[in-house]
């Protein structure tokens, strides 16, 4: 995303600057050895303490050793009525009173995400500032404005009192911040199928998923045991299906509850066998098929998720499957519909 515009948010990032702390490298065990102490409090789908630690570090990466040492930082991300995110940052210095009031301002954006970038690049500038500046603590100064943060965000125009090293070091940070990993979670569902083996059906799924921001794509396996159908006494054909596919998904921003629409393709092998038939076959075919559907699911214990996902199965080939050469006694539908619950581990 090195394109995005910071726009309004620069004065925001002056703010904090004026009153924060001295620059210090954050490293991903930013609670040991001195350094940054961070709490950070967001919902599902928003940026988790983690990933602000890592752009954290990469924002102060060629900041000296043991700069910024005892400070705390606290941010706080809650939904608002106008469907935008808002983040809480109080930054604290080391030594300071413990009723004495942080460093404190309210940053807006439409994306959660934008605000884990830009709480990054805040706080990485008001370090930065405050310990050129000698500032001892927080509390004391003017207060300044807050400012939304637009949801295009790339480096700040460069201002009147901005040093040449200043500015490249801003857009260095930036640029830095915004590489975020690739996150993995793995689910296992129940499936109910509505017709595909000519009746309801139960079934079993396991999907490895990669995230990227709001952005996964999840390879799946999916199993539906046979499904006999009665054809007279002592007489039966099963049907069954055994394959997997890929689907791409969009996790829309959200509190706690994500919303994730998906579109997708699947490839199986579709299974009937005959019983108590006497010109009987057992027939193994190829199913294709597109998928279209909407996702749910929320965080309950630390990366452990609940989901649930709805969609619609639209198989590309129609094969009929008859007995007595002229009897169908199933044909593959034009839609289904598939209802999958389960738990994931990972994604963030």
């Amino acid at each position: 995303m090195m394109g995005r515009r910071v726009g309004h948010a620069q004065l925001a990032l002056a703010g904090l600057g004026a009153c924060a702390a001295a620059a210090s490298p954050v490293s991903a065990q930013s609670d040991a050895e001195g350094s940054v102490q961070i709490a950070w409090d967001a919902p599902p789908g928003c940026p988790d303490r983690e990933v602000l630690v890592r752009r954290l570090a990469d924002a102060l990466a060629d900041a000296p050793p043991g700069l910024g040492a005892g400070w705390h930082v606290r941010g706080r991300v809650r939904a608002d009525r106008e469907r935008a995110w808002v983040l809480v940052l109080e930054l604290r210095a080391p030594g300071a009173a413990a009723d004495a009031p942080p460093a404190e301002r309210v940053l807006s954006a439409r994306d959660c995400d934008d605000l884990g970038e830009a709480a990054a690049v805040a706080i990485a500038i008001a370090l930065d500032d405050a310990q050129k500046a000698g500032v001892g603590a927080p509390a004391s100064g003017p207060a300044l404005p807050s400012a939304a943060i637009s949801t295009e965000l790339a480096a700040p125009a460069p201002g009147a009192g901005d040093s040449a090293p200043d500015r490249a070091t801003g857009a260095s940070t930036l640029s830095r911040q915004t590489q975020e990993p690739l996150r993995l979670a793995l689910a296992a569902d129940g499936v109910l199928d509505s017709a595909s083996l000519g009746g309801l059906a139960w079934g079993v799924s396991l999907e490895l998923q990669g995230w990227w921001r709001r952005f996964g794509v999840g390879a799946y396996g999916v199993w539906l045991p046979p499904r006999a159908t009665q054809l007279g006494t002592g007489q039966s054909a099963e049907f069954s299906l055994l394959g997997g596919g890929l689907h791409a998904c969009y996790r829309a921003p959200a509190d706690w509850l994500w919303v994730s629409p998906c579109v997708g393709m699947e490839v199986a092998r579709f299974e009937a066998d005959s019983a108590g038939l006497r010109s009987g076959r057992d027939v193994r075919d190829v199913w294709l098929a597109g998928t279209a559907g909407v996702a749910f699911g929320s965080r309950v214990l630390g990366q452990l998720g609940l989901h649930s996902r709805v969609e619609i199965v639209l198989p590309m080939r129609r094969q009929e499957y008859l007995v007595d050469e002229d009897q169908p006694i199933h044909r593959v539908p034009a839609a289904t519909l598939r209802w999958l619950v389960g738990i994931d581990a990972g994604g963030g």
